[in-house]
């Protein structure tokens, strides 16, 4: 006889600052919140890949031009022509939302290929990039906490960029340098890579790694707890390569732990287990709002 039918894998949504797509729709200010990374991130890869075409384009939400990304994403109109969008099939489910074939979902072609945008959960990506959806917590796994479903208060995040800013310019300078073989004339410019704890990609991880963004989903990543010291060195918060957004696999062999910032690359004719270290770890820090 045969068994039951399986159980499918729980659908993953991302959640931003302490909040669910479905309570940024409902309300502006929360929208302006939830989005404003995303917006941003969009901003930055476009500025790079293909500014002089898309700025100025009509928005497939709200059908009018766009000369300003990040404004325009988190803008009231943008927020009520989606909302209008939506009136009649209301807020897609879980499941629904994550869908890249979904009519909010935005097809952008750049110079690296078709990018994905996904107007109402701000994820995005490229056509062929398999990396999975790690900026997402599953279904039903919100905080039960009701001052961890609140917004990463600003002392927080204060105290994060004051802990990880100089790891951060250390690692941004540690891609750009993997990324540029010796000798190469002219250099070439800061990488796409994929930051796997927001799942995105972004060519300024200095910025992106110091924004209450990414801390937020460190800390729901993290489910709130803090790693026994002999695992902080190996646990799956050490990302051990960085993923060349349309490159197909490419990546850099460059290592960051995302709780420490310590930073490493191997180097070459190097053993895999012998990276050079670019930084002591710094202490921990034990704050929380």
């Amino acid at each position: 006889m045969a068994g039951p039918p399986a159980t499918p894998a729980a659908t993953q949504v991302p959640i931003r600052a302490g909040l669910t797509y479905q309570m940024a729709l409902n309300s502006k200010q929360d929208w302006n919140v939830y989005m404003e990374e995303p917006a941003a991130q969009l901003d930055r890869f476009l500025i790079q890949h293909y500014r002089t075409q898309y700025y100025g384009s009509v928005c497939s939400i709200c059908q009018v031009q766009r000369n300003d990304v990040k404004g325009h994403l988190i803008s009231q109109n943008h927020w009520k022509k989606l909302w209008a969008k939506l009136e009649d099939t209301h807020i897609p489910s879980p499941q629904d939302v994550v869908n890249w074939e979904k009519p909010w979902v935005e097809v952008i072609n750049t110079a690296l290929g078709d990018y994905l945008f996904n107007h109402i959960t701000g994820e995005q990506k490229l056509r062929e990039s398999s990396a999975p959806l790690m900026n997402a917590s599953p279904v039903g796994k919100v905080p039960t906490s009701t001052a961890r479903q609140k917004t990463v208060c600003a002392l927080d995040v204060w105290v994060w960029q004051r802990h990880i800013e100089v790891s951060a310019q250390t690692l941004q300078n540690v891609l750009v340098e993997a990324n540029n073989p010796a000798g190469a004339s002219p250099p070439l410019p800061a990488p796409v890579v994929t930051c796997e704890v927001c799942a995105c990609h972004t060519a300024d991880m200095c910025e992106h790694l110091m924004s209450a963004n990414h801390y937020s989903n460190l800390r729901i990543r993290m489910d709130y707890t803090v790693p026994n010291a002999k695992e902080l060195n190996t646990g799956p918060w050490v990302q051990q390569a960085f993923k060349l957004a349309g490159y197909h696999g490419k990546a850099l062999a460059v290592s960051f732990n995302h709780l420490t910032g310590q930073v490493s690359r191997t180097l070459p004719n190097q053993p895999q287990s012998q990276p050079k270290s670019y930084m002591a770890t710094p202490p921990a820090i034990e704050h929380e709002c």
